[in-house]
């Protein structure tokens, strides 16, 4: 007798209109990382990869919840979106994450997470000009982590700016890469 090969069923439904879309996690398991393929109306050059790493968000995607994966388009017509792929929290998978854009998300973890680290011993060193000065530093890396937090700082104050990257460094802790 033959063995059957039992495919899982996608651990995300995606929902999507002709602007955007939304997976929703129908798993078990937090999720860490999406990928899907968006096809366009307008475009003939084959679909078009979005990928959201979640991997530094407290809690991910939570089982039940709701996550956008297409942002709205003005001037494209989304005709369909594939899920190719998610990662758990757990450092499990689902489908197959072996393009270069998801291999991308990934491999920045190890960089951002340092980056994010270094931020608060600049921080617990030398208090707020610590931050500042860090961040300044790097603020024009690939990531744009360091940018988006020194306008925070700037605009909503060091605490606010602390308290964000502090959850994002809390949220990576336990997370395999």
């Amino acid at each position: 007798m033959l063995a059957q090969t039992v495919t899982p069923a996608p651990p995300m439904t995606v929902s999507f209109s002709s602007s955007s879309a939304t997976a929703t996690n129908v798993s078990s398991k937090e999720i860490v990382l999406i990928t899907v393929m968006v096809t366009y109306k307008e475009q003939s050059d084959g679909p078009v990869p979005a990928v959201h790493d979640l991997y530094f968000k407290q809690g991910g995607v939570p089982a039940g919840t709701m996550q956008d994966v297409v942002h709205p388009q003005t001037n494209m017509t989304i005709t369909k979106v594939a899920l190719t792929y998610v990662q758990f929290a757990d450092g499990t998978s689902w489908g197959d994450g072996s393009d270069r854009f998801t291999q991308q998300a990934i491999s920045r973890r190890p960089t951002i997470k340092d980056l994010l680290t270094n931020a608060m011993a600049a921080y617990q060193s030398a208090s707020d000009q610590g931050l500042i000065d860090y961040l300044t530093k790097y603020s024009g890396t690939e990531s744009g982590f360091a940018k988006t937090y020194l306008n925070m700082q700037k605009t909503s104050g060091t605490a606010a700016a602390v308290a964000q990257i502090q959850s994002r460094v809390n949220a990576a802790q336990g997370r395999s890469f």
